[in-house]
């Protein structure tokens, strides 16, 4: 297999991991993660609380891929979850961009039913309007 299908197969298959661990991808932020209402939110990506280079967000997750990581960075990540009581995922295994090179880091919910309850409420009314 040549290197360029294998890297290709790897990113699809980390892809469908992402997926399974993480839901699709959708707008998230610090707010809807941890059970909140954005107050940023006026189209979708508005809020800057956070921002980690190649960052995508997912259902239940916010995901950056950064190229380098000072200690100073990795510290404001951390001081933003203890704020809005989220953990951190840091993996090699998962990260699609620029496979071998950049580290995962996923922001997610301490307890995943803050941010599935939120996304349930939102549902509810917009098909109550």
């Amino acid at each position: 297999m040549d290197t360029k299908k294998h890297y290709q197969t790897l990113r699809e298959e980390r892809e469908r991991r992402l997926e399974e661990y993480y839901g699709k991808r959708a707008f998230s932020c610090v707010h809807t993660l941890s059970g909140q209402r954005c107050p940023q939110f006026k189209k979708f990506g508005d809020c800057d609380v956070i921002y980690i280079d190649h960052m995508h967000t997912r259902e239940y997750a916010i995901i950056g891929e950064p190229y380098s990581l000072t200690r100073d960075e990795l510290e404001r990540i951390f001081n933003i979850c203890d704020q809005y009581r989220l953990s951190v995922d840091i993996s090699a295994e998962l990260s699609t961009h620029n496979i071998g090179c950049t580290l995962l880091i996923a922001l997610k919910p301490y307890c995943p039913t803050y941010a599935w309850g939120y996304k349930q409420m939102l549902r509810k009314q917009e098909k109550d309007t």
